[in-house]
């Protein structure tokens, strides 16, 4: 976005779309009513913002909580000259701040509100628990998308251009245990304790996209139930359908990043075999982060169950270095830039 890309900056431009800092203030119409009864604890809520900051609030897609589609079109929170997050303050429409769970750290926090959500929300409306799940592309998105679709309950694959990734993604269970299992305390709440540790990002196995004899072996009936493409690279649309099992689907997301997964450019066209879509049930879907009731249900589920992306922090006089880190694509996976220790 600093750079234009989408033609919709206006400059001067304030970056920061995955916001976290401790509320200072509100304003006089902020009430109960809101449905912020929390925010009554200020100044020691910790707040967030995403890539969305208000929306028409009256059309059919916000009156259920998906603002992301609204039909008049949502405001984003640094797009057309408002000023985002790369600042000690930032002012936004309290309906838009989310109060973030006490199991969650900031710094792992701050990219959920953007990345978190935008695989989060498809997954919630296109996967069921016991599905098989791929997950194309392991980077910045796609790490998050194994962890939510592994707690989701999904039998995950990490879909990848090589092996290089492989002992960062699969789910490892110590010798003797042949699947991870829950326990229930007395009072009936679910806890680990005694359990085999069960580590890394939760992926069940890895496919190998560059090697045909590989992703040939999930086609078919072998296939998965749900693919969601968190990739950069333009991967061929025919050969994600036939690692669908028939009715499956083929999820698109967009990342409000510097570019778009899934879709590697914004002409990018998707060539799909209209034969393997019909007679297979097969659907293509496209999503775009998502609205304020999934967002809340996003942060909680992560805060649960540990959910976090992986990060690097830096503090706020570094930011061009982390921007440089960013662009040449060695940010693993995320940058949080802190202003903890700022003078």
């Amino acid at each position: 976005m600093k750079d234009n890309e989408w033609a919709m900056s206006k400059y001067p431009f304030v970056p920061g779309h995955e916001v976290v800092g401790t509320l200072l203030a509100h304003g006089s119409e902020v009430s109960l009513k809101n449905g912020l009864k929390q925010w009554r604890e200020f100044p020691c809520t910790r707040l967030g913002v995403g890539w969305i900051r208000n929306s028409c609030r009256r059309c059919y897609a916000c009156l259920k909580g998906q603002e992301n589609v609204c039909a008049e079109g949502y405001e984003g929170t640094i797009l057309n000259g408002n000023f985002g997050g790369f600042q000690s303050v930032i002012r936004v429409p309290a309906d838009f701040a989310y109060k973030i769970p006490d199991g969650l750290s900031s710094d792992a926090a701050a990219p959920l509100l953007c990345a978190g959500i935008t695989v989060y929300a498809p997954l919630k409306r296109f996967m069921t628990a016991g599905q098989r799940i791929g997950v194309l592309g392991i980077g910045g998105l796609g790490h998050l998308a194994i962890q939510f679709a592994s707690k989701m309950g999904g039998n995950v694959a990490a879909m990848d251009l090589g092996r290089a990734k492989e002992k960062e993604v699969r789910r490892h269970v110590p010798e003797g245990f042949e699947t991870p299992s829950i326990c229930l305390t007395e009072d009936g709440q679910r806890c680990l304790a005694g359990l085999p540790q069960v580590m890394d990002l939760g992926a069940h196995m890895l496919v190998d996209m560059t090697k045909k004899e590989d992703w040939q072996s999930y086609t078919g009936a072998n296939g998965f139930d749900v693919i969601i493409n968190c990739s950069s690279a333009n991967v061929d649309t025919g050969l994600l359908l036939s690692m669908l099992r028939n009715d499956g689907t083929l999820i698109q997301v967009h990342s409000t990043m510097a570019c778009i997964t899934g879709c590697p450019t914004l002409t990018t066209l998707l060539q799909s075999p209209c034969f393997e879509q019909v007679f297979g049930q097969k659907k293509v879907a496209g999503s775009i982060v998502g609205g304020r009731a999934d967002m809340d249900a996003m942060l909680q589920l992560a805060a649960t169950h540990g959910i976090a992306p992986y990060i690097e922090t830096l503090p706020f006089s570094k930011v061009n270095e982390a921007l440089e880190k960013v662009a040449k694509g060695q940010a693993h996976y995320r940058v949080v830039l802190t202003l903890s220790d700022e003078a």
